[in-house]
């Protein structure tokens, strides 16, 4: 998201982010990984928009496996 917002020209300074991991049972594996994402609430609609389609399709979360779930929720503040 950082490097899409910089060559954007998008505010990111204030951006933060947590993960919270869920482990399955039998066998014994990460189930989910919740991401909530803090941006700043004075970027525009297209702004959101931009961030929070590079932010569900990180390489990162495209690398894991397709069993673990990445529910992601953006907090405006």
């Amino acid at each position: 998201m950082a490097i899409v917002a910089e060559k954007n020209g998008i505010p990111f300074a204030f951006a933060s982010a947590e993960v919270e991991k869920e482990m399955s049972d039998n066998p014994r594996r990460v189930a989910s990984l919740k991401l909530q994402v803090t941006l700043s609430a004075s970027l525009n609609v297209d702004q959101r928009t931009t961030l929070e389609s590079i932010a569900k399709s990180c390489p990162v979360a495209r690398s894991l496996s397709h069993e673990v779930q990445i529910p992601v929720q953006f907090t405006y503040i």
